[in-house]
């Protein structure tokens, strides 16, 4: 028996009814909050990756300690935090600096218009005043590659690693100016050596 087309359509369509649930009314309200909550967790997401970005490549560095001249107050393998936007830096401060190409670590001992040279044996002096430091490690005169006594030129500072035995600094690089400062170390994570 052959069913005519119009019959064949009814059919469908009711097959297609009873295929649909209807959605209940709290149903379709649990669908779109579930869609919501993504949209919120996706751009709280993307929120937070933007401002971690900003943070670390705008505001705040990180680097690696990869030698020994800062013994004993950073160690090979320390990762140091430091802020980038500093603009005033002082005798004393710990920074990261570039010089060569190669990014550095130091401690400003000098700043524009201060006279810097080392005595006999080997004690740092600074406009003729021989200084007080925690941990001495003499330096020999005749390895320093700058002109002694160095009178540090405004907007540049002397640079000195702590352990001046294993470091370059500005013994070796002269002068550092202001603009080749990438930051002042306001943290580290001690990595080996505890």
């Amino acid at each position: 028996m052959r069913q005519k087309k119009g019959q064949y359509r009814k059919k469908n369509r009711e097959i297609e009814k009873m295929k649909r649930k209807p959605v209940k009314e709290g149903e379709k309200d649990t669908v779109h909050e579930i869609k919501g909550l993504y949209i919120r967790l996706v751009y709280k997401i993307v929120i937070g990756f933007l401002v971690c970005w900003i943070l670390f490549f705008g505001v705040f560095g990180i680097f690696t300690a990869t030698d020994e001249s800062m013994y004993p107050y950073i160690r090979d393998g320390d990762i140091l935090f430091y802020y980038r936007l500093a603009q005033d830096y002082s005798q004393d401060d710990t920074i990261v600096y570039e010089a060569e190409k190669n990014k550095l670590i130091g401690r400003i001992v000098a700043g524009g218009g201060d006279t810097v040279d080392f005595t006999d044996d080997g004690y740092l002096m600074i406009n003729g005043s021989v200084q007080q430091e925690e941990f001495f490690f003499p330096v020999n005169r005749e390895e320093v590659e700058v002109y002694l006594p160095c009178i540090v030129p405004e907007d540049s500072v002397f640079i000195l690693c702590d352990y001046r035995t294993d470091g370059k600094d500005s013994r070796q690089y002269g002068t550092v100016e202001k603009t080749d400062i990438s930051g002042r170390i306001f943290t580290l994570i001690r990595r080996r050596g505890f």
